[in-house]
C-alpha cells in the first residue's frame, strides 16, 4: 500500500462515507520548504511565524520532540537552528518528502533530526518516548476517527508531563475564504485535502474525549500575512496585536500529559 495516498471522506447522515482517494504524491517535492523558506512574502511570512509561535511554546527542560506529519522538515530546520540542545525525529507518510528532509535538512545538524516515512496514526515508538509531540497543520487532513486514534498514541509515546503542540486552520474565522482564493489563485486542493475542520471549541471536545489537559489555546494571523507582502516589519507588527484578539485563521493549541 503507498502510505502517501489518502482516503477522504464525507459525513453524510452522521455516517463516514467513502468519496475519493487524494493522492500527497502530487504535491511537489519540497513545496512546503520552498514556500517556507524561499516562497512569497505571504507564505514565508504564514509558516515562520508559525514555526516560531510553536518553538515558544516548547519548555526550556525538552530534550527530544517528534514532529508528526513533518513533511520536507521545515520546522524541524527552524527548531533545531533555534535549540540546539534538542534532538528531534520528524515522520511522514509521503517517502519523496522525507527522502527530501534527510538530503536537505538532516545533513545540516549532525543526527540531531532525523526523518523516517511512517503512518501518522500508526506511530512505532515505545512508550514515553518524547518530551514533546508537535502535529502542524495536519489533522485537519484526517479523517476524525484516524485524529482519535493519533492523538491517543502521541499520548502513549509521550513522557509523562510531556506536551502536544497542535495548529489547525480556524474555520471560525476568516479562513474558509482565504481557503477559496487560495485554490483559485494556485494550484493547492484545500477542498480535497481540509476533510476535517476545526474551530476551538470543536478542538476542546477532542481534546477532552483523548483525556489530556490544555494548557493553553489560541488563534493568530487576521491580516498579517497579507500586510507582510509589502512590509515584514509591518506585517510582525500586527501580528503581535492580532495575536492579543484571538480571532485569528490558525488555532494553536498546547495540552499536557498528566499521567
Amino acid at each position: 500500500m503507498n502510505l502517501s495516498v489518502i482516503r477522504v471522506y464525507v459525513k453524510e447522515n452522521e455516517n463516514m462515507k467513502d468519496l475519493t482517494v487524494f493522492d500527497y504524491n502530487v504535491i511537489p517535492v519540497g513545496y512546503y520548504y520552498h514556500a517556507t523558506f524561499s516562497g512569497s512574502a505571504i507564505r514565508q511570512f504564514w509558516h515562520q511565524n508559525e514555526f516560531k509561535e510553536v518553538c515558544k511554546l516548547i519548555p526550556e527542560r525538552a530534550n527530544n520532540l517528534l514532529d508528526v506529519g513533518c513533511g520536507p522538515g521545515a520546522f524541524l530546520q527552524i527548531l533545531a537552528s533555534q535549540r540546539k540542545d534538542m534532538t528531534a525525529i520528524g515522520v511522514d507518510i509521503a517517502p519523496l518528502q522525507i527522502e527530501f528532509a534527510q538530503k536537505v535538512v538532516s545533513v545540516q545538524f549532525f543526527g540531531r533530526v532525523n526523518f523516517k516515512c511512517m503512518n501518522v496514526d500508526q506511530l512505532e515508538f515505545p512508550e514515553k518516548s518524547f518530551d514533546v509531540v508537535t502535529c502542524l497543520e495536519v489533522i485537519e487532513h484526517i479523517h476524525p476517527e484516524k485524529v482519535l486514534k493519533m492523538l491517543k498514541n502521541i499520548k502513549k509515546i509521550l513522557k509523562t508531563g510531556g506536551i502536544i503542540i497542535i495548529t489547525t486552520p480556524n474555520y471560525n474565522s476568516f479562513w474558509p475564504l482565504i481557503e477559496r482564493i487560495v485554490e483559485k489563485i494556485s494550484h493547492v486542493q484545500y477542498q480535497k485535502q481540509h476533510i476535517n475542520r476545526y474551530t476551538t471549541s470543536k478542538l476542546k471536545d477532542v481534546v477532552k474525549t483523548v483525556g489530556m489537559e490544555i494548557s493553553e489555546m489560541k488563534t493568530f494571523f487576521v491580516i498579517a500575512p497579507f500586510v507582510a507582502a509589502i512590509s515584514f516589519f509591518l506585517g510582525n507588527l500586527f501580528h503581535r496585536w492580532e495575536y492579543k484578539l484571538n480571532f485569528g485563521c490558525l488555532i494553536i493549541s498546547k495540552m499536557k500529559k498528566n499521567n
